[in-house]
């Protein structure tokens, strides 16, 4: 007689199945566990799964499909006390509105981006003060940076999707008075990234030098390709 015959057998006349049978592993172990006062249940099993996933280092999303031309999203975690902000945008490529003004705006290649926006600190920013960014790309690629708030432009120099972005800023100081303005940004006619889709997130924060506090705090989701 062969192995299988013999191991059947046993099977059979310890836990009552037949090893032709498809879920005789299962069925014996259900009995066994019976007999010793364990309960092996569907969710149990489940259970033991999870855990298991758990105990494994978790794996980052990949990179959600996104349409032609660049989207973003922001959400505004901490202002100063006094201070108040809003960032609008044109022509109608925003999806969703909050007090902070537009959000979840999709702009594709060639189009331009036209905003407005309205700003009173509830304290001056100075020279010396900061915005601050910690960011990923694609989940994996740290990328941070500082640049000064007034007094000079910020050069961000996106590793890996090789994108340049520069933008001004205001003269220092930057006083509490009212500062109500607009800009507009005119995108390239093509990716920078040749249709590659590129994700980036993270955090973003305005710190004061003197004290080291955040004057501001905010995070950043944006989509390429």
């Amino acid at each position: 007689e062969s192995f299988r015959d013999h191991s059947s057998l046993l099977l059979t006349c310890l836990c009552g199945v037949d090893a032709n049978n498809s879920n005789y592993l299962r069925a014996g172990a259900q009995q066994v566990a019976s007999k010793a006062g364990v309960s092996l249940t569907d969710d149990s099993r489940q259970q033991e799964k999870k855990n298991d996933h758990e105990n494994f280092p978790p794996i980052p999303p990949f990179p959600k499909p996104t349409k032609d031309g660049i989207g973003f999203t922001r959400k505004i975690s901490q202002l100063d006390s006094n201070t108040s902000f809003s960032l609008t945008f044109g022509g109608g490529r925003c999806r969703s509105k909050d007090e902070y003004g537009n959000n979840s705006c999709h702009y594709n290649w060639g189009d331009a981006i036209e905003a407005n926006y309205t700003v009173k600190l509830g304290e001056p920013l100075q020279e010396e003060d900061t915005l601050q960014g910690h960011v990923k790309i694609d989940h994996l690629v740290p990328y941070s940076f500082s640049c000064a708030v007034c007094g000079a432009d910020c050069v961000l120099k996106i590793p890996v999707a090789n994108i340049q972005w520069s933008f001004p800023t205001k003269p220092c100081p930057i006083s509490t008075d009212m500062i109500v303005d607009t800009f507009t940004e005119t995108l390239g006619d093509k990716s920078p990234t040749d249709g590659i889709p590129v994700h980036i997130e993270g955090n973003l924060k305005i710190l004061r030098a003197k004290s080291g506090d955040a004057a501001a705090s905010f995070s950043v989701s944006v989509d390429i390709k």
